[in-house]
């Protein structure tokens, strides 16, 4: 019999359960009971987290130490997003949107405001819409960022596994993602608003017991209720603007989590009262808490926006360059024009970092280690602040009258109306160094705007990004009394296309002010102000001397030709010199003069002058077309032989199909020549064949326009140019679908080639080889299109003496601490040997303008330090067009000062203003402005302007 065992395998495994049990126990008394203090402030402050430090960004500071941008610390309203914050999320932000929206306070001219949600959520409601801040106001642009919005929320993954359930975004085909992207758009504002209710859980405002909530998203995957369900009650509880609201904070807390650690901003340069407040209150709502962040601020508002431009946050477009270069995409702000976004890299400065522990409540409670951020350089500018003001409110004052005290001028047997003169700029160059010592542009704009979070409300989104040019046309139909034409609004601003139902109108005719635009660099006809030009030229080849005189005989016509140039006076001047030509604006002057020198030069003889000048480039060499401006700016051209080739070859592409739709063509006299109408046009639908011999004919015509070309042989280049064009008609015809073949004949390829080769040669080719076109050059019209800071920068040149030089605003950078790290020298770029007795008499005969019976006499009559100017009146548009849309001439003046030793040059230009006369009041005040010190000597003097600078 065996011996009963008392140790066996079961007992064991009881003794060691009982060892691991009790040993557990002890742990537990040991953390609840023991050192319970202990591991709860351990559990508290377990996570440790790294947090980057915005550096501030360099100032922007004028020639005498006035600081136009610079940073400040705010106080900010931050929510990191814990475990705790996500259960309390309506409760808290219940309570943080009460405490914004009570937050009322006087401002200091009387006007009350308040701390508001920061709200960049492009989504709105009543009615639901997006509202995207972009300065291109096209239907393309706009349809990116709605592409953009939705991928960047997850509607992309929701229409790919609709359409292509088992393809990941890699695997789909360049057709399948353009069909998804097709699909995205049809997505409308509200079904984005609904996806995103459901998406942020903003459901749960319900307060629904757990087996509704189940049962709910039971029937929401059975297909029984949608999204727009579930919105419904949630609406039906709550009104659309209070839960667009948590929505702002959901989407931001939602974007965030693609960045790095940091908390998201939920309301930005808050007042200093709210700030205590919140940190009174703070430990009652988790995650909330108050941080200090640099923000930068434009002291002088829209004092120079135009150059220096505005910082703001990345657009989603602008995402991934800007991640490549260690930005933070979620909350950085980079300069986004002007010199702000020029010299992003020296301005934005060094981040710092800190490395933290942080508790349950997502607060900061112990700092591990730190790293200061450095600020950037700062920029010193060319700029005189108090000139930039006066140049800015006289160039504001003149507008305003020319709209409505000094509104209708007589012209002629008509009158002209300046009412629309709401756009202008006003430019001063340092004629010995090329520095811009003022550069306004009208309207403009408060930068501010858009470096301070929440200031960009979507009223003022929609005035800048999206102005209803519908209403804005009808209020100026009626102001400029434009019944009386027939202009309708379609007419004025025809429907671009449709978004949400609504027209997309595009301004065509150049009539609504924009503030984004920098009207200094934009470039416009020249008029008159162009003949110091001409005179150099003549002057130079000897067409003309100081003293030779041409007797105006009004009206000019070339050789065996029956078109007639008009002079500028309808009595004629009589016998006049270069200087009288300047000082009355001779037209007959300088059509003859310029006639001559076409004679000796050829068709560039005016254009080789005015690239020395700076005015345009040589279109076969690889000039760069730039003054030398730091920033961004537009630039025009003189007219010259090659320059107007490219623009017919350009646009005859137009010309061309607009013929060959017609279906017949009439040369003249001759007779018709018919054809089947033939469509030109780029097709998305054509075959490639087609395609390609649609671009062969245009091909074959550009090449013909653009070729080297005698017109006494222009019989030859038709038969040859005609010759060349039947077979590839006949291509066009041959690659077109069957069923559209049979409706051309047998003859309708030797008739388009006919029509076509007539057009081209007797008409086109004709328009480009004229001497006309010189007469229209050499008064400053027909091609010529130069910006004001071109226009400043000729009269500097020519008035020193033909030196040209690069245009700047940056003097030098300096570091945080006030060490020149650069110092920018003004550079000479072109060497002009003009003769002084070109120069002499050209400043001679501007001054003459300027003096009592010159056309900007009344301007400047016993101004007590003498000057030199140019008038200007620059045709907007000829056969009554300008006036139908309310436009008439620009205002255009150019001119320098001291007349000994000049010192500046100015131009200045006003949209609408009908005479470069009427705009010269500004540059007085520029001078007045610039001299101060000087003109203070005089007891005589009274100054038409006075200046002050204030913040």
């Amino acid at each position: 019999m065996k011996k009963k065992r008392f140790f066996s395998r079961y007992t064991a495994l009881v003794i060691v359960m009982l060892m691991i049990f009790s040993f557990m126990g002890y742990r537990l008394s040991d953390i609840q009971i023991v050192n319970a203090d202990y591991y709860m402030d351990r559990s508290n402050n377990q996570a440790v987290r790294q947090i980057s430090l915005a550096a501030p960004r360099g100032k922007i500071i004028d020639k005498n130490n006035v600081v136009l941008a610079d940073d400040k610390q705010s106080y900010n309203l931050v929510y990191m997003e814990t475990n705790e914050g996500k259960e309390n999320f309506f409760d808290t932000f219940q309570e943080v949107f009460r405490i914004l929206d009570s937050s009322v306070r006087k401002n200091s001219d009387g006007t009350e405001s308040r701390d508001q949600l920061l709200d960049e959520l492009e989504l709105k409601v009543n009615p639901y819409r997006f509202e995207f801040n972009s300065s291109a106001n096209d239907t393309e642009t706009k349809k990116t960022l709605e592409l953009l919005f939705k991928r960047n929320r997850g509607l992309n993954d929701v229409v790919r596994q609709r359409l292509y359930k088992n393809k990941t975004e890699a695997e789909l085909t360049e057709t399948e993602k353009a069909k998804v992207s097709e699909e995205l758009l049809k997505i409308t504002p509200e079904e984005v608003f609904d996806y995103l209710v459901v998406k942020y859980d903003l459901w749960k405002m319900l307060n629904l017991g757990e087996e509704e909530s189940a049962e709910l998203f039971a029937k929401r995957r059975k297909g029984e209720i949608t999204d727009k369900d579930i919105t419904k009650m949630v609406l039906d509880k709550f009104p659309p603007e209070l839960v667009r609201k948590y929505l702002v904070v959901k989407d931001a807390i939602y974007l965030q989590n693609f960045s790095s650690y940091k908390p998201v901003t939920i309301a930005a340069n808050i007042d200093k009262q709210s700030a205590f407040l919140f940190e009174q209150v703070k430990n009652n709502l988790p995650g909330i808490d108050i941080s200090l962040l640099p923000i930068r601020t434009y002291p002088y508002g829209q004092l120079g926006s135009n150059f220096i431009g505005y910082i703001s946050k990345i657009s989603a477009a602008s995402k991934e360059k800007y991640e490549e270069r260690g930005y933070d995409v979620s909350t950085d702000y980079i300069g986004t024009a002007g010199l702000e976004s020029a010299f992003e890299d020296r301005l934005r400065g060094s981040k710092g970092g800190t490395t933290v522990r942080i508790n349950k409540e997502g607060r900061q409670t112990e700092e591990l280690f730190s790293l200061e951020p450095y600020p950037g350089q700062n920029m010193i500018l060319t700029i005189d602040s108090k000139l930039q003001s006066i140049a800015e409110r006289a160039l504001q004052d003149k507008m305003t009258e020319l709209q409505t005290t000094n509104r209708l001028h007589r012209e002629g047997s008509g009158i002209m109306d300046t009412g629309n003169a709401t756009r202008g700029a006003a430019v001063v160059i340092d004629v010995n160094t090329g520095g811009v010592i003022a550069m306004a542009s009208l309207p403009g704009y408060d930068p501010n705007l858009f470096s301070t979070p929440g200031r960009m409300t979507p009223e003022l989104s929609a005035q800048f990004f999206s102005p209803d040019l519908e209403n804005f046309g009808k209020q100026y139909i009626q102001r400029m009394g434009l019944d009386k034409y027939g202009t309708t609004i379609d007419k004025l601003f025809p429907v671009d296309s449709m978004d949400n139902s609504k027209a997309v109108r595009k301004d065509e005719s150049n009539i609504y002010p924009k503030p984004f635009t920098n009207y200094a660099t934009y470039p416009v006809p020249p008029g008159s102000t162009f003949k110091p030009l001409t005179s150099v030229a003549v002057l130079e080849e000897g067409i003309v001397t100081p003293e030779s005189r041409i007797k105006d005989l009004v009206h000019f016509s070339l050789p065996g030709g029956t078109q007639t140039w008009a002079c500028s006076s309808a009595y004629g001047h009589g016998l006049v010199d270069i200087r009288t030509a300047l000082e009355k604006s001779c037209n007959y002057f300088f059509y003859q003069s310029g006639y001559d020198l076409y004679k000796k030069e050829g068709l560039d003889c005016l254009a080789k002058y005015a690239w020395k000048f700076g005015l345009g480039t040589d279109p076969n060499s690889n000039a760069k077309q730039s003054t030398g401006l730091e920033i961004s700016e537009g630039f025009g051209n003189v007219y010259s032989n090659a320059y107007n080739k490219n623009q017919w070859a350009f646009y005859s592409k137009i010309y061309i199909a607009q013929k060959l739709n017609a279906g017949s063509y009439t040369a003249g006299t001759n007779a018709t020549v018919r054809y089947t109408p033939l469509d030109i046009s780029t097709n998305k639908k054509d075959s490639d064949e087609l395609a390609a011999a649609k671009e062969a004919l245009k091909s074959k015509v550009v090449q013909y326009i653009q070729g080297d070309y005698d017109m006494n042989n222009s019989f030859s280049i038709y038969m040859k140019m005609k010759n060349d064009l039947i077979p590839l008609f006949k291509n066009i015809i041959n690659a077109m679908p069957e069923d559209q073949k049979g409706k051309y004949k047998k003859d309708d390829p030797q008739n388009m080639a006919e029509a076509i080769s007539t057009y081209v040669t007797f008409d086109m080719i004709t328009q480009i080889t004229t001497p006309g076109n010189i007469l229209n050059a050499s008064i400053g019209q027909g091609m010529d299109n130069f910006t004001p800071v071109q226009l400043a920068n000729y009269i500097a040149t020519l008035v020193n003496g033909g030196n040209r030089y690069s245009v700047h605003l940056v003097d030098k950078f300096e570091d945080a601490d006030g060490k020149v790290v650069e110092e920018l020298k003004p550079q000479i770029v072109d060497k002009i040997n003009l003769k002084k007795s070109t120069v002499d008499t050209i400043k001679q005969g501007m001054s003459l303008v300027t003096d009592e019976d010159g056309t900007a006499g009344k301007t400047f009559v016993n101004f007590p330090i003498p000057t030199g100017g140019k008038t200007g009146s620059a045709t907007f548009k000829e056969n009554g067009v300008q006036e139908a849309v309310g436009r008439t001439s620009y205002g255009v003046y150019v001119g320098f000062a001291p007349y000994d030793k000049p010192e500046i040059a100015v131009c200045v230009v006003i949209f609408d203003a009908g005479h470069g006369g009427y705009v010269a009041d500004v540059a007085r005040a520029i001078y007045e402005g610039y001299f101060r010190d000087q003109l203070k000597q005089d007891p005589k003097f009274v100054p038409n302007f006075s200046y002050t600078l204030n913040p």
